[in-house]
């Protein structure tokens, strides 16, 4: 076989485009990724995410033994169970809830539980390794596809590169996505989440209810669904990360209450029509009203929000996809399929696709396949994992506020 040498344009550097990033750095296929922030802390990086086996397993393929580790140890303890409960902080039972765990036959396989991982740590995580090779500040405006078989992309500065491959991992509002997938547009569900996290220290965890402080709760009510989950740190991440190399720069972060709630527009006051553009004052008064009726040490945990973590967002989804003609320019995560928060599938389907793309990738280095038949072996794989996360999203909607 032939090597190949290669080089990967990755556009984004969230977390699909860094573990794709670590996954070709293992493999050894040269690649640097290109950031429109000005540093890796410009935006908020949202809160927990929970990670499941089939996302565990895609970041083992692309980060050495030692890095996962520091991935692994730098998450929040895992699943301490679920609580099931009402808007006067009753027990419940509900079926579809079940479904947020694994069924018994999967634990008795030893399937591994989820992990709770802080974005912002787990994208630092990510980033350790690859400051020579992660540009910030590169705003991308469009690409060009060469004669030759190289692809030139364009930035706002009036910088170019050129790679053998592009890849979109900008995200739900991906500017790749616009040019090289017109077709595949996102629509808006109707339902609106509202997150934000809480610090259970001093009078704020004295006013909190017990039962929210421990493991993974969801609050039913009559048009809104709330969770609340603790990320609870063993040890310090910046002090993990320090043992391992100098390279290694993970910043502190404390203990909290991660927590979301869910309804349709209507229920929080909002038009169908209207963007979300508010203020954290206005979000707040949102949930304020919404939780008006609710048990006091529950409405206590969202009234004691950090205020700079406060945000809000309409849930959209990708609608499911049919084949196309591959080229050297492809994508993955929300870029190409974003889907509903619904079922914690989005992120898992992301770090999937950055370990098949290493993969096809790295058969092209390799040659054992032409660029071409890569990309389109990776699609393939891409859209049937996405087209079932997309489906059990949605039917997850479904299920809790019926169209």
């Amino acid at each position: 076989m032939n090597l190949t040498d290669i080089h990967v344009a990755i556009i984004g550097a969230g977390l699909g485009g860094l573990s794709l990033a670590q996954g070709l750095k293992k493999r050894g296929v040269r690649f640097d990724v290109y950031e429109k922030d000005t540093t890796s802390y410009t935006r908020s990086q949202s809160f927990r995410l929970r990670i499941d086996h089939t996302g565990q397993e895609a970041l083992s393929q692309c980060l050495s033994e030692s890095h996962y580790k520091l991935f692994e140890n730098t998450c929040g303890e895992q699943f301490q169970g679920m609580h099931r409960l009402n808007s006067k902080l009753e027990s419940t039972a509900d079926e579809w809830i079940e479904s947020w765990t694994p069924p018994a036959e999967e634990r008795d396989q030893q399937i591994k539980e989820d992990l709770a991982a802080n974005r912002l740590t787990m994208r630092e995580v990510l980033l350790c390794g690859l400051n020579l090779h992660v540009h910030f500040d590169k705003v991308f405006v469009q690409y060009e596809e060469r004669d030759d078989g190289k692809v030139v992309a364009h930035f706002s500065d009036g910088s170019t590169v050129v790679s053998d491959v592009l890849i979109a991992a900008d995200g739900a509002n991906s500017t790749v996505r616009k040019q090289r997938f017109p077709e595949l547009q996102t629509y808006d569900t109707g339902i609106v989440c509202i997150y934000g996290k809480t610090y259970p220290v001093g009078r704020t965890k004295e006013s909190i209810a017990k039962v929210l402080q421990s493991g993974t709760s969801v609050i039913m009510d009559d048009d809104l669904v709330a969770v609340a989950e603790n990320v609870h740190f063993k040890e310090s991440p910046a002090a993990l990360a320090a043992t391992l190399d100098q390279d290694y720069v993970v910043n502190p972060v404390d203990d909290y209450i991660y927590w979301a709630i869910l309804g349709k527009r209507k229920t929080f006051g909002l038009s169908d029509s209207e963007n979300i553009t508010l203020s954290v004052e206005d979000i707040s008064r949102h949930v304020a009203n919404v939780v008006e009726t609710w048990n006091p040490s529950l409405k206590a945990l969202f009234s004691n929000v950090d205020m700079n973590a406060l945000a809000i967002a309409p849930m959209r989804s990708a609608r499911l996809q049919e084949p196309w003609v591959s080229s050297r320019v492809t994508a993955l995560g929300d870029a190409v399929h974003l889907m509903s928060l619904i079922g914690g599938l989005g992120g898992n389907t992301t770090l999937y696709d950055a370990a098949v793309l290493a993969d096809r990738l790295a058969d092209v280095q390799s040659g054992k396949l032409p660029m071409l038949e890569a990309i389109a072996k990776y699609e393939e794989e891409m859209r049937a994992q996405s087209t079932a996360s997309i489906q059990s999203s949605l039917a997850g909607s479904e299920k809790l506020f019926p169209a």
